[in-house]
């Protein structure tokens, strides 16, 4: 049983792991919200993985869940093995994080110029594919916008406007020449996908701090024990 500095030591990491826990029940919130709000968009984006990233936080969320767990438990029970193992855990999850970080940076760029492209070249697609068409349709009167960029986008593809541009939305609207959105899809997409970006980079980097913190208590307890085990 550990005395001294490291039984605060020992109360700190569990609730740094009970942190990460509720964390990664946010995580795993974040992700089913992702999939909930854009699940019916990406037949307009199928080329840019937006579902995928979802999928991989749910994931994500379900395994710092139980990492967390099991921090909490070798903290509680003073397990050396268990602590070590807690360790290398979070040391992996953490240079994961770290890199795919890294990469949403460096493809930033990339993936909201294909985001547009693939909307863009979807438009063609709407009198053929009634997913396509009901995936326009939900955007446009969902973010009151009409078209990737413009109204126009639709003649680009000798396409009637759709009835779902209008801002009074009935049948026939648009044909007789009804007020439509103004806005762009392309920017309210963007502007939906940036805001979502802003919770998934706050959770991300509570979660990282964290577990730092769990890192370094972790050693230290680990350490504690060693030493209580040599004195003993």
């Amino acid at each position: 049983m550990v005395e001294g500095c490291a039984v605060c030591v020992k109360y700190l990491l569990f609730f740094f792991n009970f942190v990460i826990f509720v964390l990664g029940i946010a995580l795993l919130a974040l992700g089913i919200y992702i999939h909930v709000q854009l699940g019916d968009y990406t037949e307009l984006v199928s080329g840019v993985p937006y579902l995928t990233v979802a999928t991989f936080f749910i994931i994500v969320g379900i395994f710092v869940m139980l990492v967390a767990f099991f921090g909490c438990c070798g903290a509680i029970k003073e397990s050396s093995c268990m602590l070590i193992t807690f360790f290398i855990i979070v040391f992996l999850i953490f240079a994961c994080e770290i890199a795919a970080g890294i990469m949403a940076f460096m493809y930033k760029e990339k993936i909201t110029t294909e985001t547009e492209s693939e909307m863009y070249t979807s438009m063609k697609l709407y009198s053929d594919s009634s997913s396509i068409s009901t995936a326009w349709d939900t955007l446009q009167s969902t973010l009151h916008c009409c078209g990737t960029n413009s109204t126009e986008n639709w003649s680009d593809w000798d396409i009637e406007i759709p009835d779902s541009c209008c801002v009074d939305e009935i049948e026939g609207c648009a044909a007789d020449g009804d007020e439509l959105w103004d806005d762009s899809c392309y920017s309210m997409l963007l502007e939906k996908l940036t805001s979502n970006l802003m919770i998934i980079g706050g959770v991300g980097l509570g979660i990282a701090f964290v577990q730092l913190m769990n890192m370094i208590f972790a050693c230290c307890l680990w350490r504690a024990i060693r030493q209580e085990g040599k004195l003993a």
